[in-house]
């Protein structure tokens, strides 16, 4: 059941660039639904920083400001791995 003070947000993994390989496995096509604003598991804790603040704001109704959606792609800070995320509102 998701937190009442937030909406759900589904994070998919849609890239690793660079060719490269993620060191702790994450993979394309890779997917969590995040609806307590908590680490998810078999996610990095150096991703999850990265991404974190974007979860927070689409579960509390933000939209990014440059394309008014609640979608955005974020991406992780490992300069030779650099997976990428893409987080969307799971509309009810």
């Amino acid at each position: 059941m998701p937190d009442p003070a937030g909406r759900p947000v589904r994070i998919e993994v849609t890239d690793v660039l660079v060719g490269g390989e993620c060191p702790v496995g994450i993979r394309p096509g890779r997917t969590w639904e995040i609806a307590d604003g908590m680490l998810p598991e078999g996610m990095c804790a150096s991703a999850w920083s990265a991404i974190q603040h974007y979860v927070f704001a689409l579960r509390a109704g933000g939209r990014m400001p440059w394309s008014g959606q609640a979608e955005i792609s974020a991406c992780c800070p490992d300069p030779a791995n650099p997976v990428v995320f893409r987080l969307t509102v799971i509309e009810e």
